[in-house]
């Protein structure tokens, strides 16, 4: 009952354009808080507090574009609210670590912008300090992302060794692809590993 009275409190304000309100309700219907769990409306109020310069909710909405909740997937529109809360002065230092995170994903695989070793590595050494911020899949993913930099050479010199350790830690994140790396590497010739 409190929480469908909050939620009703948040409605008021969010249509009245309060960011932090349409932000909030935002997060009331992705967690299904006092409403229907809808990631539709969800993103939705996410993207209407981001298009007024509310950071987390900037965040969230290159989330949602990225992992197509509740939107279409769309990665190019994912890259831009990541940078807008990575470059937003209202971000807290912990939504600048996470934005940093996926823009660091995005940038090493050309993810709806084009593809850059060098940036993608600028915004891996800054995350890589932070790991303990991240959630698991994220930390798996950008854990990976370091392995791919360090063993094929991607915006950093080449150390495969380094390269096989972060690809290692990933696997132990429950990164599939860095699983699939460790395996090329050990059945290729081209890295001449020796054990």
């Amino acid at each position: 009952r409190d929480e469908r009275m909050a939620v009703e409190w948040y409605r008021k304000a969010a249509e009245q354009g309060d960011a932090d309100a349409e932000y909030a309700m935002g997060l009331c219907y992705e967690e299904g808080t006092g409403v229907e769990q809808d990631f539709a409306q969800a993103s939705m109020w996410y993207e209407k507090a981001a298009e007024q310069g509310h950071a987390d909710a900037q965040y969230e909405t290159g989330c949602c574009y990225s992992l197509g909740r509740g939107v279409e997937q769309d990665y190019a529109k994912a890259a831009g609210w990541f940078e807008k809360a990575y470059h937003n002065p209202k971000s807290s230092r912990e939504v600048e670590i996470w934005a940093a995170a996926y823009l660091a994903i995005c940038y090493q695989d050309g993810l709806g912008v084009v593809q850059d070793d060098d940036t993608a590595f600028a915004f891996l050494n800054e995350v890589e300090d932070n790991l303990d911020e991240l959630w698991d899949p994220i930390k798996g993913m950008v854990v990976n992302a370091m392995g791919v930099a360090h063993a094929y050479g991607r915006g950093v010199e080449q150390d495969l060794q380094s390269g096989i350790r972060y690809f290692e830690l990933a696997a132990g994140y429950g990164c599939d692809v860095a699983k699939e790396h460790l395996q090329y590497i050990r059945q290729s010739d081209t890295f001449n590993l020796r054990h």
